[in-house]
């Protein structure tokens, strides 16, 4: 095939599969990560900086055409069952897939293409045809298979088939389903038409009951099925080991008769010519049946939107929105959005419980964000009525103010977030009241133990709250007095948990004032607690902020050891935001103790993670990294790459350190009058964030420039 002998080994294949991956966000995450793996990175960077969003497509063809010129391969892009993409109707067309085709259709001339299908799709430089069977092909083939046969029974599976080689191959599966059948009282039997629906009743029949159920169950799987999902079994269950084995059995004898396929990860598939066919045969309620099932498979494996399209075919759009809203976020940035919103755009509000409703509308408003489809936002939750007791409409007034802002509504949208602000302070103020009225109740049973503390549960999270706002402000000396305040709280009324979420509040309030005994003492005391009650997963999150006041004062070795054991717990967990900050960590100290290499390799991992907020901070590292060798030009690149991307964050840390290492790289590179306006900026920054040490460093390097 053209694709097996290409001479070079970048060949990037993405099979067209409706309402699965038909969207430009899903082949545009596919590009850039193929592009990716073969040494060009802009596009896939700069998606998932985005966090998914194709903010314009013509800058995502441009930064995609640089990497496939980029590339050290010259690539082969294959993009099969682009039939598709074509609408049924041209009065009709499917704005998703006018998008992909549009896509497409920039992309050549500038790399080879193949596009596969059962029509042409556009005027090409090449065709190629796939062959029917000739007579002697077909005798061949079936010599090889070790099938008997004669002249006759080559000439009548050539008529039956017209030398289809996907019709020949069925019949010839039908073959081998009946063991004792010759190919020719095969041949007698099949209809004269040669739809594949006969073909496959026929062939049913002739399966086990178990290979039918299988056959079934996987018609409704868009893409390959966990081969597992049927094989696994309880051992302390015979009956379900037994069906387990069952199980195991029929797929390998489907997979044997070439009727399933399987991948190299453990997927198994029907034939694509099978998979409809079997699937409109079935009686509605199995396909509903059969999809429910489908979903758990998904579900259980963490594929929640593929969960959720399932539920939605079998009809429980109520479990969809319920599955889907708490993984939102998670599947969001893993590039799932634009399924989603395939998904989600097709369930009516009046089928839902009304408290689904609005988390559908807040589904809906942060998937049309994706798309840049402020309107739709507008329209969706601009016409519900968001309750100030509401616990949802905090987030659908940030939704629909960021969509007023895009239209350039900023008055209208300065209100709306106004009512979210009071949303979140109303909500707030009853969980403080609550706690008040359980004391008072105590107080009227006089219960006074137990009205005194939950009068001080109310006291302890309003000093929480105070501290957060305080902190969040930047007035550390007022974080740390409500933190302060909340620890005693906290410890008088004997609340260990708050006690221990005290001490990871004072450790991160330390480490930004760089205060290394206290980052200390109140880790050591959060660790304590998390270990003693088995909470992992806060005891490795204080570890990972542990590594981080380690590298803020510049105790570089002593940060290796905690972030490279949080970042075994979560890489295990599969936890992408705390990998990413783990492995950022790692990046930093390793390049600060002259470790390039195993720098480089940690900032390469958090670059591949979807976190985007954590990607400027690598690119950085990968500048200094840059730096360190002397490479000015592409460390430039790098801390070019980390400024505007902490600029678009309003990281103004981050983009103190970026415009300061840049000023150095202009030094370098001998641009007195670049270096001397980035250090100027850098100074700026550094004097708003009030960084004494900092300042004088910069001060230092901006006379250097000057004198020089």
């Amino acid at each position: 095939t053209v694709a097996d002998q290409w001479p070079t080994p970048a060949v990037f294949w993405y099979t067209i599969r409706p309402t699965f991956n038909d969207q430009l966000e899903s082949l545009l995450f596919a590009l850039g990560h193929f592009l990716h793996t073969h040494g060009a990175s802009t596009l896939w960077h700069q998606l998932v900086a985005d966090a998914g969003r194709i903010v314009d497509i013509n800058i995502a063809l441009g930064l995609a055409l640089g990497d496939l010129r980029a590339g050290p391969h010259r690539p082969l892009l294959c993009f099969d069952d682009v039939d598709f993409l074509r609408p049924p109707h041209a009065e009709q067309p499917n704005p998703q897939h006018t998008r992909v085709l549009e896509f497409l259709d920039s992309l050549r001339g500038h790399a080879p293409v193949l596009l596969m299908g059962q029509r042409a799709f556009w005027e090409s430089d090449a065709v190629y045809p796939v062959a029917e069977f000739t007579r002697a092909q077909l005798a061949a083939w079936l010599t090889s298979l070790a099938i008997p046969h004669h002249a006759a029974d080559v000439d009548a599976l050539h008529a039956h088939t017209g030398g289809n080689p996907r019709l020949a191959e069925l019949c010839v599966v039908l073959y081998q389903a009946g063991a004792s059948d010759s190919l020719a009282a095969v041949m007698a039997q099949l209809p004269q038409s040669h739809a594949l629906l006969p073909i496959w009743h026929r062939l049913a029949r002739r399966l086990s009951p178990r290979e039918r159920q299988l056959v079934h169950a996987l018609a409704v799987f868009r893409s390959p099925a966990p081969a597992d999902a049927w094989e696994d079994a309880d051992d302390d269950a015979v009956e379900d080991a037994a069906a387990g084995r069952e199980a195991a059995t029929a797929s390998a004898q489907l997979v044997a008769r070439r009727l399933v396929q399987q991948d190299e990860r453990g997927g198994v598939t029907l034939l694509p010519s099978l998979r409809e066919v079997i699937y409109a045969d079935l009686p509605v309620e199995m396909q509903e049946e059969l999809h429910q099932q489908a979903a758990q498979i998904r579900a259980a494996r963490g594929e929640y939107t593929a969960a959720a399209y399932h539920l939605h075919r079998a009809g429980l759009d109520d479990a969809a929105v319920e599955l889907w809203y708490p993984q939102r976020t998670q599947e969001i940035n893993r590039g799932q959005g634009g399924a989603a919103l395939t998904v989600f755009s097709q369930i009516s509000q009046r089928r839902l419980a009304p408290r689904l409703r609005k988390q559908l509308l807040l589904i809906r408003a942060e998937l049309h964000e994706l798309t840049g489809a402020a309107d739709q936002v507008i329209d969706d939750l601009a016409a519900e009525t968001w309750a100030p007791d509401d616990l949802a409409t905090p987030d659908a007034m940030l939704h629909l103010g960021d969509a007023q802002e895009a239209r350039g509504q900023g008055d209208v949208a300065q209100d709306t977030y106004q009512a979210g602000l009071d949303a979140a302070a109303h909500l707030l103020r009853q969980s403080t009241q609550l706690h008040v009225q359980r004391s008072m109740t105590k107080l009227r049973r006089r219960d006074m133990a137990a009205a005194w503390r939950e009068a001080n549960l109310a006291r302890y999270h309003a000093e929480t709250m105070l501290g957060v706002v305080n902190d969040q402000r930047g007035d550390y000396d007022e974080a740390a007095a409500h933190y302060a305040a909340a620890l005693a709280i906290a410890t008088a009324i004997d609340h260990q948990a708050g006690v221990a979420q005290m001490h990871h509040y004072l450790l991160i309030l330390a480490t930004r004032r760089q205060d290394m005994a206290g980052v200390l003492r109140h880790g050591d005391a959060a660790i304590e607690f998390y270990e003693r009650v088995g909470d992992r997963v806060n005891r490795e999150c204080v570890r990972s902020n542990l590594a981080s006041a380690y590298i803020q004062v510049g105790r570089f070795d002593d940060a290796i050891e905690p972030a490279a054991a949080a970042l075994r717990f979560f890489e295990a967990v599969e936890n992408p935001f705390r990998v990413a900050q783990n492995a950022s960590n790692l990046a930093e100290a390793h390049a600060e103790l002259g470790n390039l290499d195993a720098a480089a390799t940690y900032a390469e991992l958090v670059l591949q993670q979807e976190e985007p907020h954590s990607h400027p901070y690598a690119l950085f590292t990968l500048g200094k990294v840059h730096g360190l060798r002397g490479q000015w030009t592409t460390a430039q690149q790098y801390y070019d790459q980390s400024r505007r991307i902490a600029e678009m964050n309003d990281d103004t840390y981050l983009l103190a350190y970026a415009w300061r290492a840049l000023g150095e790289v202009h030094q370098a590179l001998d641009d007195a009058p670049a270096a001397h306006s980035s250090l100027a900026h850098a100074l700026q920054l550094f004097q708003r964030l009030d960084m004494d040490e900092e300042i004088r460093r910069t001060q230092a390097l901006l006379e250097s420039v000057t004198s020089g």
